[in-house]
């Protein structure tokens, strides 16, 4: 293997998707005292510190604005005024948004690395038909 094959891979997957250097070292084909050391050299913790704090910031601001949305909402029928349709609007895109962080944030936590399928031969998947459909 190269010189620094590989790193670029280990360090999203550490950094951005919050995997350990054991995980890391087994999707890379890397050791994991290389994977140390790549990350001790360039200071990966930080910038997954920041990736974390970022995340969790657009959580806290998306959940912020839902708050306000669904105050004046509440002011609004309070008040005996007709909700409009932009704040509605608003909240359904905010709650989407959020709905779709954290499935994106739990899809890259739990994220595998692909198993490469078995080969199957065509008489093998024909016979597999035939012991499927009782023939």
């Amino acid at each position: 293997m190269k010189h620094g094959e590989g790193k670029e891979e280990a360090r999203d997957l550490y950094c951005y998707q919050g995997a350990t250097f054991e995980e890391i070292a087994e999707r890379t084909g890397r050791s994991e005292k290389t994977i140390r050391s790549w990350a001790s050299s360039e200071n990966w913790k930080q910038t997954r510190d920041e990736v974390v704090s970022s995340h969790a910031t657009t959580r806290e601001k998306l959940h912020t604005l839902i708050n306000k949305v669904t105050d004046r909402m509440i002011r609004d029928c309070d008040g005996e005024t007709d909700l409009s349709p932009q704040s509605l609007h608003a909240l359904t895109n905010l709650v989407s948004a959020v709905k779709n962080l954290y499935t994106y944030e739990s899809k890259a936590k739990s994220e595998e690395p692909a198993v490469p399928e078995e080969q199957v031969s065509p008489e093998d998947l024909a016979k597999r038909v035939k012991e499927i459909m009782g023939a």
